[in-house]
């Protein structure tokens, strides 16, 4: 894996005009991400986004700019690119967008806590297949003061036929 990134550093520094180091700068910062290097990957996900505007990974570096954001405690610039993000229709990462909207929303860790906001944006990301939107809409159905036992089960049900554990296990239990 080092040589890997010294060998994609390299090839940035060498081709930094061409449009391929916008892709190699988003593949640096996911790779940052996962490391738990947020600043690094803020950085290489703002250098693509500036230097590739038209890319074709611009969505990939919005959400990894938006995660990397959320990581290092801004989250109110992270919401907004998520909400950039999770508004286009045509965009494949729209879902990932929305769910992670929910979890923002859901927490309330640097926004307000809203768990009907958070109901709203995890039942969009579900509708667009996410699983783990599925399951936390489920969750967030299933508990408070006016549970919605049927749409739970339903939203369970989905989770799990896309075989998340979790929601098999609450599936189960609600049997």
């Amino acid at each position: 894996p080092e040589e890997a990134r010294r060998r994609l550093e390299a090839f940035t520094e060498t081709y930094g005009n061409d449009p391929l180091s916008g892709l190699v700068l988003a593949y640096r910062g996911h790779l940052a991400l996962r490391a738990g290097a947020a600043g690094e990957a803020e950085s290489l996900f703002r250098k693509s986004l500036q230097g590739f505007p038209g890319g074709q990974f611009q969505d990939d570096c919005r959400l990894g700019l938006a995660r990397a954001l959320e990581s290092l405690g801004n989250r109110d610039e992270a919401e907004r690119y998520y909400l950039a993000l999770a508004a286009k229709r045509n965009s494949r990462l729209a879902g990932e967008a929305q769910f992670r909207l929910g979890a923002l929303y859901e927490r309330g860790t640097g926004v307000e806590k809203d768990l009907e906001r958070a109901k709203i944006w995890y039942r969009r990301a579900a509708e667009k297949g996410h699983p783990k939107a599925m399951h936390n809409l489920a969750v967030l159905l299933s508990s408070g003061d006016n549970p919605d036992m049927l749409q739970a089960a339903r939203w369970f049900r989905e989770a799990a036929e896309r075989n998340l554990a979790d929601s098999q296990y609450n599936l189960a239990m609600l049997n």
